[in-house]
């Protein structure tokens, strides 16, 4: 008994030397792992700030360097019919918006695809396929409106920031040189996808509805939009899967229509 009594104090004696000696090899990895995480994060908080903070000279500037990076792609028109027409409902929704002194610029996207998009500092996207589809020039206008209510919520500024702060490459560079960097590392599919809350989605239909009654659209029409697509796509369609479905965004933007004094509240533009 004594002799199994010594013999497991001095095993614990040896592996307590040699825990001793591995615990601190442990520690000082440990100890690395830490301070480089801490490094991480703090670059990342850098980061995101740096893209957060810019003022409204330097993201228009952003705005036209993703513009470039995004006409690489070929697909992006200047002229023609579709492009004369967006520009014109552009050049009434932008006084009537939030923020009437954001130089927005309008282009069309030679795809069939039954969609829009925004990037920053006022630049606007409409596919021809969702010119095609839209009833009316109301229609249209509400869907410009959305996007550019993107703008104006810096919503998209808000996810550069996030891919900026979780990127190591990016969230080493100095903030000009990661504002310098962004539209080539991001690219063409990101701005295209760039997956924006629901909160954010419901936000830029509420911008977007008030923007285009204020410029003397029927704004019921953004309504009539999202019900047309719930018709040919059903509530919950692949074109649009990470936005809310049609039912929801009609269901927050009618009690807006009532605030607003809209007579009817859009009821029958929800059909």
């Amino acid at each position: 008994m004594k002799k199994i009594t010594v013999f497991a104090t001095l095993s614990l004696s040896v592996v307590g030397c040699g825990s001793a000696q591995t615990s601190g090899q442990n520690k000082s990895a440990a100890d690395a792992n830490t301070n480089s995480w801490i490094g991480a994060v703090k670059a990342g908080a850098t980061a995101y700030s740096s893209i957060k903070n810019m003022n409204d000279a330097q993201i228009a500037d952003l705005g036209s360097k993703f513009d470039v990076e995004l006409r690489k792609k070929g697909n992006i028109l200047d002229s023609g019919s579709e492009v004369e027409l967006i520009r014109q409902i552009g050049s009434r929704l932008a006084p009537a918006s939030s923020k009437p002194d954001m130089q927005f610029q309008f282009s069309v996207v030679d795809s069939a695809e039954i969609n829009a998009f925004a990037t920053v500092g006022g630049y606007v996207y409409i596919n021809k396929g969702l010119i095609s589809f839209v009833k009316n020039n109301d229609e249209l206008a509400g869907a410009i409106a959305h996007e550019m209510g993107h703008n104006i919520a810096k919503h998209v500024l808000e996810k550069l920031a996030e891919i900026s702060a979780a990127d190591a490459a990016l969230a080493s560079l100095s903030g000009p040189e990661l504002i310098a960097a962004l539209p080539s590392k991001v690219g063409y599919t990101v701005l295209l996808a760039p997956h924006l809350s629901r909160n954010a989605e419901f936000q830029a239909d509420q911008l977007g509805f008030q923007n285009s009654w204020k410029a003397g659209y029927n704004a019921c029409e953004l309504v009539g939009f999202f019900s047309q697509m719930r018709k040919t796509y059903g509530d919950k369609s692949t074109i649009m899967s990470d936005h809310p479905s049609n039912t929801n965004r009609i269901e927050a933007l009618l009690p807006l229509a009532q605030k607003l004094g809209i007579p009817g509240g859009c009821s029958s533009a929800n059909d």
